[in-house]
């Protein structure tokens, strides 16, 4: 072993591999149509409980019911090793062999992750050693180099700079990010009657709002979101941003933009001289990521979603 490869391995984060993360890796192989797919998902399931384990005791919040890597048809059709950071988004726990000194990341994984934790798995010695972490994938057909990771000890500084996500799905079983309130809440009636256009609201619909300042001068408007299930697992998706109360209109040129996931425009809209609104609806299904932007002047604001 190289002298850069001894002084990386100093570094790692051992966590052990628990009876309880074995029997939870083991059900979720069973359910793989051939042997080799079997084995990676097994190593997929200990390098996720690993880090799991490991945020745990950092204090950042996860949710592994939230992570494509717990979702038997994800876990099915793709190679995935995800695990949810409550309003960060998925991180990807790559599982290498001891000894390895690089890791290939899957081309379903290279996108849509704020980062790339590697994750040696000893089943000889029951221990995962967590090596370092990557906040980009490597360029296509090469592989992540561990004398090029970050280290683990900079994972709580960055986690703390990722932008956050809020996850629309969980809004059905009333967690909501921080900073997302009640509508009411910054809302009289009349003005919530206004900023939604019904006074009959969808069955089902749940619905968020937040305050985004913009500007110099500080610009405050209320950026509302809305998500509401159809019957063929599709979501009736809207955005909306209204002036803040007492107010009846948007600051002229405020832009809203809807973005894709890579930050592609696909709808926008600008406030013009007496707009009480601007909005976009759509639908979307589970798994689906986009942003929106709002921008006045030279300041602007994205908050990132996951359906």
């Amino acid at each position: 072993m190289t002298q850069k490869a001894q002084i990386s391995e100093d570094c790692f984060i051992p966590m052990p591999l628990t009876a309880s993360m074995k029997r939870i890796a083991q059900q979720f192989a069973r359910e793989q149509p051939t042997p080799p797919r079997a084995q990676q998902v097994y190593l997929n399931t200990l390098a996720v409980s690993a880090v799991n384990n490991y945020l745990h005791i950092l204090g950042v919040s996860t949710d592994l019911n939230a992570s494509g890597s717990w979702n038997p048809s994800v876990r099915l059709g793709a190679d995935v090793a995800d695990l949810w950071l409550t309003g960060l988004g998925s991180i990807e726990c790559r599982p290498v062999e001891p000894g390895a000194l690089t890791c290939q990341i899957p081309p379903e994984v290279s996108f849509d992750r704020i980062g790339y934790i590697i994750v040696q798995i000893d089943q000889e010695s029951e221990q995962a050693n967590l090596v370092g972490f990557s906040e980009i994938p490597p360029t296509e057909g090469e592989s992540l180099v561990f004398s090029q990771l970050r280290s683990l000890q900079e994972l709580p500084t960055y986690l703390h700079q990722c932008r956050p996500v809020a996850n629309l799905s969980q809004w059905f079983q009333g967690v909501f990010e921080t900073g997302w309130q009640s509508v009411e809440s910054l809302f009289d009636q009349d003005q919530t009657l206004l900023a939604f256009g019904f006074r009959d609201q969808p069955l089902g619909v749940v619905k968020r709002c937040k305050r985004i300042e913009l500007g110099d001068n500080c610009e405050t408007v209320i950026l509302i979101a809305a998500i509401t299930p159809d019957s063929d697992l599709k979501m009736h998706l809207m955005v909306k941003v209204s002036p803040i109360q007492g107010k009846t209109y948007l600051p002229p040129n405020l832009h809203l933009s809807l973005l894709d996931e890579q930050g592609g425009i696909l709808r926008e809209s600008k406030a013009r001289d007496k707009n009480q609104t601007i909005q976009f609806m759509f639908r979307g299904e589970p798994g689906d990521h986009f942003s929106i932007e709002i921008a006045l002047e030279d300041s602007s604001i994205i908050e990132d979603f996951v359906v």
